[in-house]
């Protein structure tokens, strides 16, 4: 595997190293841009609406539970709390308030 357009050190010897991870990785970057869901969101949310909690930084959240990352939202919200800048019930409400069309778009796009 030629990793000559990886500029970073440490990302050459993980795609050297774990050529598999490294590529996924990179899909679930592209996958999870936060550019690209901001827009979704933006295009197709009928109710809801951008004020301090991006859907992007929610959609990050979330993935790193589902992902492993985080054992629970509570915890990725304790990691991640300065950079979502609400509260927890903030969080949870917007969780809770999530429209299924956005959520089918936001699938078909990463499709």
């Amino acid at each position: 595997m030629q990793v000559s357009f990886f500029k970073d050190p440490i990302v050459r010897s993980f795609a050297v190293e774990r050529p598999f991870v490294t590529v996924t990785q990179m899909v679930l970057w592209r996958i999870l841009a936060p550019g690209d869901i901001d827009l979704v969101f933006e295009e197709h949310a009928e109710e809801q609406c951008h004020r301090s909690l991006l859907f992007s930084s929610l959609t990050c959240l979330v993935s790193g539970v589902v992902l492993g990352k985080h054992a629970s939202m509570n915890a990725g919200y304790k990691k991640m709390k300065e950079q979502l800048a609400v509260s927890v019930t903030a969080v949870y409400k917007k969780l809770q308030r999530v429209e299924l069309p956005l959520v089918q778009q936001l699938v078909r796009q990463s499709y």
